[in-house]
Formats: structure tokens, sequence, C-alpha cells
């Protein structure tokens, strides 16, 4: 029964979110290119159950489109039209200030390195004829942190990845933390950054696996370790 627990569990984790509904005019790379005309005033909160201190405030660039900022921060570019109020024609403007939900990097402070040393496999690059989801560091101390605060959602032994300890952020982030050779925190407990969550060999020299996932979906964690 274990055994299937763990399948089922890594199945989720290697779904795919879905993908952003198509509109012709905001979802393509060069809608809504930004002007260097005069800036209009900053925008306001137009979405239902939320207040400004969720969102931060973002200076369009040269070059920016709605598509792109939103495809930056993954979520639907039209929600960017609906919390401005802007119509689906609005032209962006260098310089304006538009509103943005804040990302969870926003919110949090990002996530911190769970343990120093070097990393030796990069996001994307291929181990063994596959391409790595996460970073392979080789660690230099023994005691592995938690990335960010969450609760542990799995502690056990999966093949190929040895003892793994999955920890689950808010906004549907995931971090795993693989190979290692012991565990200092249990099933559903809640985690604190920074907090040990587990040891690896210094012996072993096997490098710590350690990826940050977005609704299940491997992100490069240098796009949000600090």
């Amino acid at each position: 029964m274990r055994f299937y627990l763990i399948l089922s569990f890594a199945a989720v984790l290697l779904s795919s979110c879905a993908s952003v509904p198509q509109n012709p005019a905001i979802n393509k790379p060069g809608g809504y290119a930004a002007s260097s005309t005069s800036v209009p005033a900053p925008a306001g909160v137009n979405y239902p159950g939320t207040t400004r201190s969720q969102f931060t405030s973002y200076a369009v660039q040269d070059g920016d489109t709605v598509w792109q900022i939103a495809r930056e921060r993954n979520f639907d570019p039209r929600r960017i039209l609906d919390i401005n109020n802007l119509g689906e024609d609005h032209q962006l403007v260098v310089g304006e200030r538009i509103l943005l939900p804040k990302t969870y990097r926003d919110a949090q402070g990002g996530f911190q390195w769970p343990a120093t040393g070097k990393v030796i496999a990069g996001f994307n690059e291929r181990i063994n004829n596959v391409p790595n989801n996460g970073l392979e560091i080789l660690a230099a101390v023994t005691d592995i942190t938690a990335s960010a605060d969450g609760k542990v959602v799995f502690c056990d032994y999966i093949n190929g990845w040895g003892k793994t300890l999955i920890i689950k952020h808010p906004q549907e982030f995931y971090t795993i933390y693989a190979n290692l050779t012991d565990f200092a925190v249990a099933l559903g407990r809640l985690v604190r950054k920074n907090e040990v969550i587990g040891q690896t060999s210094l012996v072993s020299r096997k490098p710590l696996h350690f990826e940050i996932r977005k609704n299940h979906v491997p992100r490069d964690p240098l796009d949000y370790l600090q």
C-alpha cells in the first residue's frame, strides 16, 4: 500500500499546470508593447475579495507587454487588466505603474538555500540523459534546512531519490529535498525557514537533490533562491 501511495504522490508532482487561456490581443509576445508617451496615473484595485496590500507596484519598462509581464509571473494576463481597470486595447506606457499580485517571493522574501556547498549540476542539465528538474548540491555541511516556511507533506524513501522530504508552501509552491541520510522532522510538521529538516553525509559525497515546484511543475531554483 505504501508503495502505491508513493507512486500516486509522484504522479501528482509530475503533473503540469493548466495552460493560460489564449487571447490574440493579450497572449502574444508583441501585444501591448510599452510606448514612451505620457505616463498615466497609478491604477486602482478591482479584484473581488482583495486589498491593495495583496499587490505590488510595478513600473512598466521599455518593451513590456501584458502577456510578457503575466508570463514571467505565471498568471493569466487578463488578471492584470481586471486588477488595474484596463481595457483590452490599453497601451502600456514606459514608466506607468501598474498593480500586480504579490508572488510568493514578493510576500515571503523568497527561498533560502537549503545548504551551503557547490552546485555540480543545474536545472535542465542532463543527468544520465535525463533533464534535471532541480539542483545537485554537494553540501559542505551535514544539516539540511527548510528553504521557506511550510508543512511537511512527504517524508519517506523513493527509489532513485533515497530518503526524500517534501514541504508544501503557500501559493502552491513545493520544495523537494532528496538523497538525505536522515530526517529531522516528521510528516505533518509545520517548519520554519532555516529550520533543520534532515541530514546528508559528507562521507558519501552524494549531492543533495533540491527542487522548487509551482503547481507541481519544476521551476529553476536559481530564479527563487536568495
